[in-house]
Order: C-alpha cells, then sequence, then structure tokens
C-alpha cells in the first residue's frame, strides 16, 4: 500500500524505519571530495609568495584535482569546503611573518591565517618552524580553480622550506557541500 500524505500526528519519529525502494532528497553526497599532500619539502622564496606543490592525492572522487598545476577545478556550481594544513620551517633562524591563503581563478580570496612575531623554536634541534592552517567555503562556477599560496619572510635570507611532506603534515582537501 502507497503512502500519498502523511500527516505528523500519525508518524511517531522515534520509530525506526526500513525503506524497500530509493529515497531521494534525503542529502547531499559530498562529491567531489578530494585530499592531497606535499611529497617532498618545498623551497619558499624569502618574503615571495609560493603556490604550494600538493603533487600527491589521497583520493580524488571526481578526478578534479590537477596534480600537475596544483590545483582542484570545479567540475560544476555549487558551494564547497576547503581546508589546509602547512608546517613551515625556516632554516637556522626565526620566521618574522607568514601566511596561508586561498586563490581563486588567480586571485586572492582568502587569507585568515597570518603570522607576525617568532615562530616557536623546537628545543631538540633549534629549528624555527610554524603550522598554518585555514578552512573556508566558497560558492563557485563550473570550471572555477582553487590553489593554495604561502608566504614567509625570517631573518636570515635564502630559502625557507615547507616541512614535513606527508597527508599527516602538510594538505589540501575539499568536497561540495551542495548545488
Amino acid at each position: 500500500m502507497a503512502i500519498d500524505k502523511i500527516q505528523s500526528e500519525s508518524i511517531n519519529l522515534a520509530d525506526n524505519f526500513a525503506f524497500t525502494g530509493t529515497v531521494t532528497g534525503a542529502g547531499e553526497t559530498n562529491a567531489p571530495s578530494f585530499s592531497a599532500s606535499i611529497t617532498s619539502n618545498q623551497s619558499i622564496t624569502n618574503n615571495s609568495e609560493t603556490k604550494v606543490a600538493f603533487a600527491t592525492e589521497q583520493y580524488d572522487t571526481g578526478s578534479d584535482y590537477d596534480t600537475s598545476n596544483y590545483k582542484f577545478v570545479a567540475p560544476s556550481a555549487g558551494k564547497y569546503f576547503f581546508s589546509t594544513f602547512i608546517m613551515a620551517q625556516a632554516e637556522g633562524t626565526v620566521l618574522s611573518n607568514a601566511y596561508v591563503g586561498f586563490k581563486i581563478n588567480g586571485s586572492i580570496k582568502q587569507r585568515p591565517f597570518w603570522y607576525s612575531g617568532s615562530a616557536t623554536t623546537n628545543i631538540f634541534n633549534s629549528i624555527s618552524y610554524l603550522p598554518m592552517n585555514i578552512s573556508c567555503c566558497y560558492n563557485l562556477s563550473a570550471n572555477d580553480y582553487v590553489e593554495v599560496f604561502v608566504y614567509l619572510a625570517h631573518s636570515a635570507g635564502g630559502g625557507t622550506h615547507i616541512l614535513f611532506p606527508s597527508e599527516n603534515n602538510s594538505h589540501f582537501s575539499g568536497f561540495k557541500i551542495s548545488s
């Protein structure tokens, strides 16, 4: 027997229901989704903004993350959630300014993490390091692309590095929230 009308008084929401057909419209799939990480230390020129080379995918449900150009390309319009975490290191010196940010189609959109001051010093090997992370939601059009950029400035000049290349230490991930 098909139910064509349900009144709130006739359903006990505490009951369990077993559906034998297909239930549609009950939620989102959160696809596409991806997660990528750094494969090796990446040199960052002092006082410059550099795209982070997330070259290794942990997963990519829609093949929408580009490991050659280190960017996610939206396959369709909708709302998307992105997150990144970076462990930065200034070799033998102290970081003075740093940020990590998202760019959409090459334009900076979010730079909510900004650091100014002295990074934490690791007492075991006297290397200064700084963990940075951000998360944001964007309403994207089809073919919009999202990239992660980092800016590092330190007192000694020379190169700075993204530390700990692995999915646990430096990664970029995202998924579609809704259409």
